[in-house]
């Protein structure tokens, strides 16, 4: 066993299954996970306590950044909780965002001189659907962030003239490349135009000119399938810990028994957690993951 754990610690805390996010809690601020947490998420495993790896990426992405950890029966959830797939691919929860609908927030985003990314399939890897870059409303901090961001994608991303006419398929999200000053405003915008019929979703990232802003169905966000996997195996609430450092991990830390928010947060995230009665663990480059594993699972 890692790290020489010891194996009755998880009687004791009652924790039956832990949600971690990647980028930021799992990861150290290089992209990386530390010899320190890889040991307590093996010896976690090894205590037969359920993980669900819960991010806002993609699934062959997110699981291309746990391979490293060498844990086979990692659950993912992908896409802020719209698709939840076991670590070989397959699909146990999804909440798409209904194609007519997707349209209109397509066409809306357009109209505010936003430059729409469309995810669809709940394939492995799902396409990336965009019109060309030219058709970018230039003059904006955002426009080299987003097409930097493409570049990552670039074996599965499809053009298309007019993305709010063309689309098919299942859609996941519509995403937007923003700078992070300007979330707050364009989430009441959205709101406003589409109410409850939607639910948006912001992941700020340490570089200013680029935030994540997601509108996705409604019922979309990483409680959901959190929920449903607790409840498919008779696991409480109160015996989940769920780990996370960004705002799109806030209503998974809520559903949880136990919510840890990590000490590189943004400070005002960390203060509505402070009220929200979650803990406050190191950041990410001082093994913040590792140390609330050590503390609430392993010592």
């Amino acid at each position: 066993m890692a790290s020489g754990y010891r194996r009755w610690r998880s009687q004791v805390s009652g924790i039956k299954l832990v949600a971690i996010d990647i980028d930021g809690t799992l990861l150290d601020p290089y992209g990386e996970i530390t010899p320190r947490t890889k040991a307590a998420m093996e010896a976690v495993a090894n205590l037969d306590i359920q993980i669900i790896i819960s991010t806002g990426r993609r699934f062959w992405t997110a699981r291309e950044k746990v391979t490293p950890l060498g844990l086979q029966d990692l659950i993912l959830s992908c896409h802020n909780g719209i698709l939840l797939k076991r670590f070989n691919g397959e699909l146990l929860y999804h909440c798409l965002l209904d194609l007519e609908f997707a349209k209109l927030v397509v066409a809306f985003a357009k109209s505010r001189g936003l430059y729409p990314i469309v995810f669809e399939s709940v394939a492995d890897n799902c396409q990336v659907l965009v019109e060309p870059f030219e058709s970018m409303k230039t003059g904006y901090l955002h426009d080299k962030e987003t097409i930097a961001y493409l570049k990552e994608s670039q074996t599965n991303t499809c053009f298309f003239d007019d993305l709010s006419r063309q689309i098919t398929g299942k859609i996941i999200e519509v995403v937007c490349v923003i700078p992070a000053k300007e979330t707050k405003e364009t989430s009441q915008v959205f709101e406003q135009r589409f109410g409850s019929a939607i639910k948006t979703i912001v992941a700020t990232v340490p570089n200013p000119n680029r935030s994540f802003f997601s509108v996705a169905n409604s019922q979309a966000g990483k409680s959901g399938p959190l929920k449903f996997w607790a409840d498919q195996n008779g696991i409480d609430h109160r015996s989940v810990l769920a780990v996370g450092d960004n705002y799109n991990d806030l209503d998974m830390l809520q559903y949880a028994g136990i919510g840890v928010l990590m000490g590189n947060a943004d400070p005002e995230l960390q203060q509505i957690g402070s009220k929200l009665s979650f803990e406050l663990t190191d950041r990410n480059d001082q093994d913040g993951l590792a140390k609330t594993l050590e503390r609430h699972i392993l010592s």
